[in-house]
């Protein structure tokens, strides 16, 4: 296919070349696809080095909307590499609305890596909504990535709003890919403190320090003065550091407020199983019934039992009755289920919570009707582990 459509590209060049009049009907009668795309750009772009309003006028006339509007996108962004001026004027000239955001766009595009002041002028002129903010981003990043000054100039002076806040953060994740450090304080002094997720996003740049530079990103957490925060941003960088290096992940827990030890515990249990299971498994053993022990067993049975419902099952064997140990045969009957809703019905069958292990049959055993219906309401029928209106629930009606 990429053969052919190479082909289509060098004939239509060369017709568009010496006639782009008579290669856009001939580009235009090709059957539709892939091939008549590539011919339909191929013409426009090399007609835009001639005659750019003749070829866009053509093309304005493409009767399939998306084709129209991608063969749009790439002439106004050819037209913008070689005439930034005459193609700013032009989209600038379009009336308000989605086809002159579309050709801003695309002329910002094609500025944004030679003249990141002259595509900020171009974003300032397109209608709000998440077209401009999309360019606003991008701006951002490449600006960050060039002339980190002028792109925290540019940020500073726009209005304030969720467009800025949305800009600034992509700022930053480009900064931080050199001076972590000063992007965070950046980060730190410029977010609004009222900002709901601000420390939900906060942990997320810290954290993609901490896979990079662990140490400086812990410490440089600690110091944090507001308690909030601090543990926010601590709890995302243990989970972080938790690929590295899990025993030191598991050391940090206790700076945390107890309330937050069972989620953090999960979380390192999440990804140390991706590099390690048995591992992961073994401490997950070792830690005491509470919240904590039961989300670790939850989350290393969710992985375990994707990947093997037979070893999943083996490693239930070992676990002593408990909460723990209940929600860890939740999670596998879940994944059970699908597999072998029988085999999934006799596991939540052996949950010590009354309440849960009624649930967890419940739901195994109409899923097992629907795949194997005599089987399942024979079992149900002569089961006493559900009750009378359970049942009835269950059995169809004859």
């Amino acid at each position: 296919a990429s053969l052919w459509q190479s082909a289509y590209q060098n004939v239509f060049y060369k017709l568009a070349e010496k006639n782009p009049e008579a290669a856009a009907a001939k580009s235009l009668a090709l059957p539709p696809g892939p091939n008549r795309d590539q011919a339909l750009h191929t013409v426009v772009q090399t007609w835009m080095e001639t005659d750019p309003q003749a070829a866009l006028t053509w093309a304005a006339k493409i009767p399939e909307a998306n084709t129209r509007r991608d063969v749009n996108d790439s002439a106004y962004r050819r037209w913008a590499t070689h005439d930034a001026k005459a193609a700013s004027a032009a989209a600038l000239s379009l009336p308000a609305g989605i086809e002159r955001d579309r050709a801003l766009g695309s002329v910002i595009g094609a500025l944004e890596f030679s003249d990141a002041p002259g595509a900020a002028a171009l974003v300032a002129q397109m209608s709000p909504g998440d077209a401009r903010e999309r360019a606003m981003n991008n701006i951002a990043s490449v600006w960050a990535g060039r002339d980190m000054p002028g792109a925290l100039e540019w940020v500073a002076q726009l209005p304030e709003g969720k467009s800025k806040q949305s800009t600034r953060r992509n700022l930053v994740f480009e900064w931080m890919q050199t001076e972590p450090r000063a992007a965070v304080d950046y980060f730190v002094k410029n977010e609004p403190a009222s900002e709901e997720d601000g420390n939900s996003m906060l942990g997320i740049i810290v954290g993609s320090w901490a896979r990079k530079d662990p140490q400086q990103a812990l410490a440089w957490t600690r110091q944090l003065a507001d308690e909030k925060m601090r543990a926010d941003v601590l709890g995302r960088v243990i989970g972080d550091l938790a690929e590295q290096d899990p025993q030191q992940a598991i050391g940090l827990i206790a700076e945390l407020p107890t309330a937050k030890h069972a989620d953090t515990a999960r979380n390192i249990a999440t990804r140390w199983i991706r590099n390690d299971p048995e591992a992961a498994a073994a401490w997950a053993l070792q830690l005491p019934e509470g919240e904590a022990r039961k989300n670790v067993l939850s989350s290393i049975m969710n992985n375990m039992a994707i990947q093997d419902l037979t070893k999943a099952a083996g490693w239930i064997e070992q676990l002593p009755i408990g909460p723990s140990r209940d929600w860890a045969v939740r999670e596998f009957t879940s994944r059970a289920v699908a597999a072998d809703p029988a085999a999934a019905t006799a596991w939540a069958a052996t949950i010590s919570d009354a309440k849960m292990r009624n649930n967890e049959i419940e739901r195994a055993a109409y899923k097992w009707l629907r795949k194997d219906s005599d089987a399942a309401t024979q079992w149900i029928t002569g089961s006493a582990l559900i009750d009378d209106k359970t049942k009835k629930r269950l059995l169809p009606k004859n």
